[in-house]
């Protein structure tokens, strides 16, 4: 079975994290990664590495990958 992996970072994120607070900030974390894995098939997985950083594992090749990178920035 074919494995990719796929990092997620977050442009300009921290940037957010002031006027918001930490506590909601935190929660928009929450929410993203929640969404990050709704784009995916049940069988694959998102982890939050640090900060505004996610991976995700993927069983699938790396051209349906792609599609799923284009379904998560779209």
């Amino acid at each position: 079975v074919p494995l990719t992996v796929m990092l997620v970072g977050l442009a300009d994120f921290r940037r957010l994290t002031g006027p918001v607070g930490e506590a909601a900030s935190s929660s928009l974390l929450v929410e993203i990664a929640d969404r990050l894995q709704r784009c995916l098939p049940s069988e694959d997985s998102v982890a939050r590495l640090e900060g505004d950083e996610f991976a995700l594992l993927l069983h699938t090749d790396a051209r349906s990958a792609e599609r799923v990178a284009t379904q998560i920035l779209a």
